[in-house]
């Protein structure tokens, strides 16, 4: 009877040892599809805000009469509505102020283009001249980052850079 009992204690001890080992896997396999899951939508959203301010930019630079990058940082278009700069600025009405993809023109409140969690920086202009035959070509990009690094989880941080190429119609 003795060994009967020794065998029952070492089948309890082994099936207690078994599920720990899945409950501890399979907490972990929940674990990291939650965080990829979270990294997702967040990229999600920063990409979102990204094609966003892209888009407007690329259709006012189409319909240009007249570009000018200032210093690099800052671009102007003149189309038949006027004058429409685009650049990064801090939007002090925050707290801490956030950096911010800007437009005079913009529709949304305050002239920005990002939302107010995106930081914006590194934006940069660059226009080609171009030849007989051949149009202007206007580069822009700028970064952005959602999520605070060193913060922040590292999987709800993401940065991305937007660029754009775009000819302008006028030769």
């Amino acid at each position: 009877m003795g060994d009967k009992r020794g065998y029952s204690l070492i089948e309890l001890v082994m099936v207690v040892g078994l599920v720990a080992i899945l409950a501890i896997t399979s907490t972990q396999l929940l674990l990291t599809s939650l965080s990829g899951s979270s990294k997702a939508s967040v990229l999600a959203t920063l990409k979102q805000n990204g094609d966003y301010a892209i888009g407007i930019m690329e259709r006012v630079l189409r319909d240009a009469i007249a570009v000018e990058c200032l210093t690099g940082d800052q671009l102007l278009v003149t189309d038949a509505n006027g004058t429409t700069a685009f650049m990064v600025e801090d939007d002090s009405s925050l707290v801490p102020p956030v950096s911010r993809v800007a437009s005079n023109s913009a529709a949304s409140p305050n002239n920005y283009l990002t939302g107010e969690k995106i930081q914006a920086s590194n934006f940069q202009c660059l226009r080609i001249p171009g030849t007989v035959g051949n149009p202007d070509v206007v580069l822009v990009s700028f970064r952005l980052t959602l999520g605070r690094p060193g913060v922040d989880r590292t999987s709800e941080v993401v940065q991305e850079t937007f660029e754009t190429r775009v000819s302008l119609r006028t030769y």
